[in-house]
């Protein structure tokens, strides 16, 4: 009887240890976001995606049918996921791909014609079994006004105070096989790379690494390591950085969009009198400052020792809060000190 009872104990304890993995996983169409990726794999349907070292949450999903093959469709599902580590945004991954096979499937229709990429190389794909890599170096990240999939992304990083990179490279992997498709997008700081080869050399590993998951030839690939952070881009801006005896405040620039000067009044994305007054104002502000605006409210902050202080110290992060707590839509923050950062959205009109 106490063999028995052993047994019986120890075949318990092995389905335990079996069901851990299962807990862990995150599998895509099974788990809504946000959820904290914890065994750094995501998983849809049979494939799953192993990432880099590093903080990783699923932040947004979104989920529709294949356009191709005869019924039924395959749901296709796209999944973000982002590294984020001393509040600031390492990098990000949307990962797509059918949950199943999609037999006698026709991908002419799905080319890959993004326009004006910095690289682009197809490999020599047919027309039938498109393959390409593209690299956009794009001016920001997740601001202005976005469509649903990356809305979900932006309330995220809004909610949890993420502060997003400036510039950032946007690199595309994408493969059709006869039956299976994968696409992959990576979002890589600018500030990690020393220059444009150097984005280029790690995005030439993507193909190799990711075409047999893609084809669902292998159920798993890793995607390869991305390169740190620079220290001085993971320091925690959200306070002041430490002084040097005698020295001046300090505090982490932000780097131009380069859609307008930040005395053109013109540009400004509202055309009331009211809110031309008060950036004409802000612009006499003296230096730390900041200038946020939600589709409802506009706010402009000064300087490193508020009234509150339990607000923060930096003026960005300080417009910002005072902006998400009286405001029911995205706060953005419009200029920063001497330069404008935001990035108006191509296909959406001015707030």
């Amino acid at each position: 009887m106490k063999i028995v009872t052993t047994v019986q104990r120890l075949c318990f304890a092995l389905g335990l240890a079996a069901l851990v993995p299962c807990a862990l996983a995150l599998e895509i169409p099974g788990n809504p976001p946000a959820k904290d990726i914890l065994d750094q794999q995501v998983t849809i349907g049979a494939r799953s995606l192993v990432l880099p070292e590093g903080r990783w949450t699923y932040i947004a999903q979104a989920q529709w049918t294949t356009s191709q093959g005869p019924p039924p469709r395959s749901p296709v599902y796209a999944a973000y996921a982002m590294d984020v580590q001393n509040g600031r945004m390492r990098s990000g991954i949307v990962l797509e791909m059918p949950s199943r096979t999609t037999l006698g499937a026709d991908w002419k229709a799905e080319r890959c014609n993004s326009h004006n990429p910095q690289y682009s190389e197809d490999f020599g794909s047919t027309l039938a079994l498109p393959e390409c890599l593209q690299i956009f170096k794009r001016t920001g990240h997740l601001l202005g006004i976005q469509a649903d999939f990356y809305a979900q992304a932006q309330q995220w990083v809004q909610a949890k105070s993420v502060r997003l990179p400036g510039p950032v490279y946007e690199v595309v992997y994408t493969k059709y096989a006869h039956n299976d498709y994968g696409r992959i997008r990576v979002f890589v700081p600018a500030q990690s790379m020393d220059n444009d080869e150097e984005m280029l050399a790690w995005a030439k590993q993507l193909p190799d690494a990711l075409r047999s998951l893609m084809e669902k030839r292998d159920t798993s690939a890793k995607l390869p390591m991305l390169p740190p952070l620079p220290a001085e881009a993971v320091v925690d801006t959200t306070a002041v950085l430490p002084l040097a005896s005698g020295a001046a405040p300090m505090i982490v620039p932000y780097t131009a969009s380069g859609f307008a000067k930040v005395d053109d009044i013109d540009a400004l994305p509202f055309k009331t009198e009211t809110v031309r007054k008060i950036y004409r104002q802000w612009l006499d502000l003296p230096l730390p400052r900041a200038f946020a605006f939600s589709s409802e409210k506009v706010i402009a902050t000064a300087g490193l020792d508020p009234a509150d202080v339990t607000e923060p110290a930096d003026p960005s992060d300080r417009a910002l809060a005072r902006c998400r707590r009286i405001s029911k839509t995205p706060c953005q923050l419009y200029a920063v000190d001497n330069v404008v950062v935001w990035v108006k959205p191509a296909d959406a009109p001015a707030p």
